[in-house]
């Protein structure tokens, strides 16, 4: 009916498919290697581990399960169904074929051969349409490929109908067998309708094309992002070891990007802000400018609103958990922000805070010999610089100095001596551990107060640093060199003293619930130890928030945002507390110097009556009316 048209699309249009696809490759690949080299990294080493995520974020997408139970089953049949129909169409070396399957029987060889792809089809085309009426409904905010994301879905979904009324047109399909490559042919169905099968080739060709040149790129992308991310074991959402701009991982990451808004609807700023925040979709935006215009490398013409929305991040990792593709946000964002500081873009308070920790060594401003004057107000003070302690305990620059949180390491420290440990602080001998400069994108000097506060530990001669700041304890364990050093935070070390009989608590009547501060449980994976120890106190009725855990949501003051407004943190914080006084309870006790002063300006802020507490002053209470 068509014969040059079913000449240049039998014979000639694989070849020109196959050139595109190559040539589509080599230009996203060429610019994920205009990344920089990432210094150092750590293989993971637990095969099983390895496996596991494999199998459960590759294929099964665990992150969606989290979010939505509907969305999960549609994106994993749509997912699972393109594989399917590329394995049944593009067949290496016969695989697949009848003649293979023969040995099978004629009733399986049936159900492998015409009933799957039958079902497979019909659940592909559904799917799609599902997916494509969710993009209708939860559009990418700011997002500017949604006209990609259209182009994509209305694709997938074309070839799923035309497939699918193909498969129903004839019980029996003939079959159109393309030699593609050598050993490798492209089957595809065969009807007496022609115009059908020659719409259904070209669909799938230009499918083929737009793969490396669209968003659904992604499909070859996310599989390759989760296997290096898990296999050099980079899911602690560090930042990098790397040289200064966004690595090649960074660009593979932002291409791995499905433009899905999952991170959007979860994210904590994103929800206190009605919707004018753009989440991480402002970061992925940044990056994917950089790696396809290498120009903007040496220009500061970005757009202010997503240099302000990439400020607003709390780094908080909540999306992290979410993200089908396994995206490392934390770094990414950091990678954002370090390189809008180079182009002198940050935020002017940020140099302050920089210029602050570069003078007086903490990051509040104030004269760092005052870091100890909690001390005074200890029921017994600690020693100060004790050589031959077998702890120190590195407090933090936030409970030193501010008067909102100094009950924690008055608390800590109580607790300590009570229990008979050797241990000692470092008042103004301890510098800032440089998390803020870190998560702000200002690493310079960063390596200086390192080198400083492990050489001091290292003089004391102790073997154990003990932190009631998880920001701490997550630098220490992350950015700071192996030193054989052993780090425990607060929560981790009471948990074993009470285990080890070293401490005795007394009757607590009331109502408590645990708010799982962000970098002590989904950057450092301490979600036991608290609950334990909450649990372990007689008269206690536990009460877990409705968000917990990995799910947990952001305090607010994370991500270095109360440096750029004061008050943000609280806005973000009162849907913890609104979250918490539903519950019923009368205490909020977290883990955290931040987080308990963002909910007490939260609460404040919403009206509302709940006790806000350190677990370690929970603990010092229950010791009291022991």
């Amino acid at each position: 009916m068509y014969p040059l048209l079913e000449f240049f699309t039998y014979s000639i249009m694989p070849y020109i498919t196959l050139i595109l696809v190559i040539t589509g490759l080599i230009y996203r690949f060429s610019g994920w290697f205009r990344g920089v080299k990432i210094k150092k990294y750590r293989f993971n080493k637990n095969i099983i581990t390895f496996i596991e995520h494999i199998i459960m974020d590759i294929f099964l997408f665990r992150s969606i399960f989290r979010v939505s139970k509907i969305t999960w089953f549609f994106a994993v049949s749509f997912h699972l169904s393109i594989f399917a129909i590329l394995f049944g169409h593009l067949r290496p070396f016969g695989i697949w074929s009848k003649e293979q399957l023969a040995w099978l029987g004629k009733p399986v060889e049936q159900i492998l051969v015409e009933t799957l792809p039958t079902i497979l089809g019909v659940v592909f085309t559904i799917s799609a349409f599902v997916l494509l009426i969710r993009r209708i409904i939860y559009k990418p905010t700011n997002e500017v490929s949604i006209i990609d994301d259209y182009i994509a879905i209305l694709l997938v979904l074309l070839i799923g109908l035309v497939g699918s009324i193909m498969r129903f047109m004839e019980h029996l399909p003939q079959y159109l067998i393309i030699d593609f490559l050598p050993g490798i042919t492209f089957v595809l169905e065969k009807t007496p309708n022609e115009t059908l099968t020659l719409i259904h080739i070209l669909l799938a060709q230009l499918f083929l094309i737009y793969l490396p040149f669209g968003k659904l790129f992604h499909i070859v992308t996310t599989p390759l992002n989760i296997i290096i991310a898990k296999s050099l074991g980079l899911e602690p959402y560090t930042h990098l070891d790397k040289e200064d701009g966004f690595s090649k991982l960074d660009y593979l990451e932002a291409d791995s990007c499905t433009s899905c808004a999952i991170c959007t609807e979860v994210c904590p700023v994103y929800e206190a802000t009605n919707g004018e925040y753009k989440s991480y979709i402002a970061i992925n935006r940044l990056v994917r400018s950089i790696k396809l215009k290498p120009k903007l490398r040496s220009t500061s013409s970005i757009d202010a609103d997503m240099v302000d929305d990439i400020y607003l991040c709390l780094l908080c990792a909540r999306c992290k958990v979410f993200c089908p593709s396994g995206i490392n946000t934390v770094a990414l964002g950091i990678s954002a922000r370090e390189y809008l500081g180079k182009k002198n873009m940050m935020p002017p308070n940020y140099k302050l805070a920089k210029d602050s920790v570069d003078k007086l060594r903490n990051v509040l401003g104030l004269p760092n010999e005052e870091r100890g004057m909690w001390n005074e107000y200890s029921y017994t003070p600690a020693s100060i610089m004790e050589k031959g302690s077998d702890y120190v305990y590195f407090v933090g620059c936030m409970a030193s100095f501010s008067p909102a949180v100094q009950d924690i390491p008055v608390a800590v420290n109580e607790i300590l001596t009570r229990a008979g440990l050797n241990y000692t602080i470092l008042a103004g001998e301890e510098w800032c551990c440089g998390y803020p400069l870190i998560i702000g994108g200002m690493r310079d000097g960063v390596e200086e107060l390192v080198n400083h506060n492990i050489e001091v530990i290292k003089k004391l001669g102790a073997s154990t640093v003990i932190f009631s700041c998880p920001s701490c304890f997550l630098t220490w364990r992350m950015e700071y060199p192996e030193n054989g050093i052993r780090l425990l935070h607060h929560t981790q070390l009471i948990n074993q003293l009470i285990k080890d009989n070293k401490i005795k608590l007394g009757h607590i009547n009331a109502k408590v619930t645990y708010h799982d501060p962000c970098d002590l449980g989904r950057k450092s994976g301490i979600y036991i130890e608290p609950r334990e120890i909450i649990k372990n106190i007689p008269g206690i009725e536990f009460i877990e928030l409705k968000e917990n855990r990995e799910k947990s949501l952001c305090c607010g003051g994370g991500g270095d945002v109360e440096i750029i407004d004061e008050n943000f943190p609280a806005l973000v914080g009162s849907k913890v507390i609104n979250m918490a006084d539903e519950s019923g309870v009368q205490y909020l006790v977290t883990a955290c110097q931040q987080c308990k002063r963002t909910f007490m300006k939260a609460a404040k802020k919403v009206g509302s009556n709940i006790r806000v507490v350190d677990i370690a002053e929970l603990v010092l209470l229950s010791m009291e009316n022991a």
